[in-house]
């Protein structure tokens, strides 16, 4: 992929970032000094952005290390600002192998959550509400985190493709139900389904790769 800096190489896997990042990154400066925010604020803030794409690597690296269990090699992850691309020489053929391969990535963030909740001081409900309503800081930082961990969980198990909750469904059809699995491979091109496919193989054609995207905009 063109445009990349390599940030450096995780069990064997290099990751890069695309340059794109750097706009998101302007993007939430400019914004949140509009919003006459001091340089301490917008700190908390890119660096909640920066954290949450962390977040994302270690996403994506759940579905590399998994697959590497099944003989399945990761060429490298790219950060996009619109989320993490893993690269797989080959995909998972059998079912219960994509299907542990496609939760990784949730459990993941589900783990990350779950550790974040500890931190999390246990105030009354109205409190929390009261912490939401500021931009990011010290105070309410992991209750953010967890926020976005939880939201990237049940996001990316929409039983849509090219999401993972749509490759979990398909394995699951597959085992029991094959025929339905068909089926509902071509009925999900259109809808929420549709869009969010649309959307990942024109990513997938406007930074020009020829390689598998297989948790991005693979046909499936």
């Amino acid at each position: 992929m063109k445009g990349v800096i390599k940030l450096g190489k995780i069990a064997g896997i290099d990751i890069y970032l695309h340059w794109t990042f750097s706009i998101l990154i302007a993007y939430i400066t400019f914004i949140h000094y509009k919003e006459g925010q001091n340089l301490q604020q917008i700190s908390w803030a890119i660096f909640f952005i920066v954290c949450v794409f962390v977040t994302v690597i270690l996403h994506e690296l759940g579905h590399a290390i998994t697959a590497k269990k099944f003989k399945i090699n990761t060429k490298d992850i790219t950060i996009l600002p619109i989320g993490g691309l893993a690269r797989f020489e080959t995909i998972p053929e059998k079912p219960k192998e994509e299907f542990i391969v496609s939760f990784a990535g949730p459990a993941v963030n589900m783990l990350i959550a779950l550790i974040s909740s500890f931190f999390i001081p246990l105030n009354d409900i109205n409190s929390l509400k009261m912490q939401l309503t500021s931009s990011v800081n010290g105070s309410n930082f992991m209750l953010n985190f967890f926020i976005v961990n939880v939201w990237l969980a049940l996001f990316n198990l929409i039983p849509a493709f090219p999401m993972d909750g749509g490759r979990l469904l398909r394995a699951a059809f597959f085992v029991f139900k094959p025929s339905t699995c068909h089926q509902y491979c071509r009925q999900n091109r259109s809808g929420i389904g549709g869009y969010v496919y649309n959307w990942g193989i024109f990513c997938k054609s406007f930074f020009s790769t020829d390689r598998i995207l297989y948790f991005f905009g693979s046909t499936g």
